[in-house]
């Protein structure tokens, strides 16, 4: 039994899985490893996820999507929010 998972792993992957977004608020403390953020993330909650989580990485493949296709413009927002370059509650 892992008493202190920091113990056994570098990097860690958080992920409500299918594009579900996760209650960040329900996280233990993940800012000791590098943490990989995945699951629901879009340009009007990856602000408030990031300042929350203090993810290592974040991806954001569902999120860029409109209509099932990729859409370059939200592409741009999102990337634009996780440099820092975004406004807050895009």
């Amino acid at each position: 039994m892992v008493n202190n998972p920091q113990d056994v792993s570098d990097y860690r992957l958080v992920d409500a899985g299918s594009g579900q977004q996760l209650d960040w608020a329900t996280l233990p403390d993940l800012t000791q490893n590098k943490t990989f953020l995945a699951g629901g993330l879009n340009v009007a909650n990856l602000q408030k996820a990031i300042d929350q989580v203090q993810p290592y990485v974040v991806d954001l493949s569902s999120g860029s999507e409109q209509n099932g296709q990729k859409s370059l413009k939200r592409m741009q927002a999102l990337v634009a929010i996780a440099h820092g370059n975004g406004e807050k509650n895009n």
